[in-house]
């Protein structure tokens, strides 16, 4: 029977108009595997995911360095990265992208 590992993606602004969380959950894949299996998972983050309500009481993706981190949990992570959001500070509304999705792909043994 195959285990379930769940590997969730979570991501952290550098600077912020307003304080944002340590880590915020973006993303998650449950991953079933065999024993000694392994798996690749590759998620799709939208920019509408870093958005927060800032300093005017709207909704908004700010420009800046984002941190991501993919692991098992905050405590578990196993790969860190950094993006960078261009452009100027915009505002996101109820149609915004609220779904990180992930293709999970078997890994040779």
């Amino acid at each position: 029977m195959p285990q379930r590992v769940c590997r969730g993606i979570a991501c952290r602004a550098a600077v912020a108009q307003v304080v944002r969380p340590v880590a915020q959950l973006a993303g998650f894949a449950r991953v079933p595997l065999e024993a000694g299996q392994a798996a690749r998972v590759v998620f799709r983050l939208h920019a509408d995911r870093t958005s927060f309500t800032g300093t005017e009481h709207r909704r908004i993706v700010e420009p800046g360095e984002i941190h991501l981190m993919v692991g098992s949990s905050c405590a578990d992570v196993h790969l860190r990265g950094t993006v960078r959001l261009t452009g100027p500070v915009r505002p996101v509304g109820h149609d915004r992208v609220m779904h990180t999705p992930a293709d999970v792909q078997p890994m040779p043994a």
